[in-house]
């Protein structure tokens, strides 16, 4: 009984709702066992209601149950497409180089790098303002790749990571390229041609 909910229905819903609060009535969500691989998330949950037959008559108690089952599935397919987006923006994408810079024999190259990000459990704030950037503006958390290339010689004289850093594919390298990163990268470049 997946009806629409209109104004008299939602009412209806709030009156049955309130009519359990206080009492000892409990709503258990819990897995089913008998879809141990579900083709969808609303397969695999059973939504109960017991002793609320006390407070309510069957047909309110059913339509609350069915009203909770499709809130509880569209929540989880909200979660579900999430979480994919959230997981896309911290692996590298199909096209992951993102800047190739040459100055004279120096080739700097930045890629999208296939490695852990470290954001604390302790930085909710930060956690917040990542999750709103890659939910809402599309933003990407993925750490980035730098190498130092000398062209002549042909061979890597540096790398660095460039980590916790969001970027927005609308906004240009030079916003979110953090140049302290490079300038140690250089410095190990120059202490590596001293020592040579």
């Amino acid at each position: 009984m997946s009806a629409r909910l209109t104004y008299g229905r939602a009412a209806l819903l709030l009156a049955s709702a309130r009519r359990l609060a206080g009492t000892p009535a409990r709503l258990h969500l819990f897995p089913v066992q008998a879809y141990p691989h579900p083709e969808r998330l609303a397969d695999c949950q059973v939504i109960r209601l017991p002793y609320a037959q006390e407070w309510l008559t069957v047909a309110e108690c059913d339509d609350l149950l069915a009203f909770l089952k499709a809130s509880l599935t569209q929540i989880s397919e909200i979660v579900h497409r999430d979480t994919k987006r959230i997981a896309a923006a911290l692996t590298p994408s199909v096209n992951p180089r993102l800047m190739d810079r040459r100055i004279g024999d120096w080739r700097l190259l930045a890629v999208e790098y296939d490695h852990d990000n470290c954001l604390d459990e302790d930085e909710t704030d930060r956690l917040d303002q990542v999750l709103d950037a890659i939910l809402i503006r599309d933003a990407r958390f993925c750490p980035v790749l730098l190498t130092l290339v000398n062209e002549r010689e042909e061979t890597i004289r540096s790398a660095g990571v460039i980590a916790d850093q969001l970027r927005f594919t609308d906004i240009p390298v030079r916003r979110w390229f953090d140049r302290r990163v490079l300038r140690e990268m250089v410095r190990e470049a120059r202490a590596s041609r001293t020592q040579e």
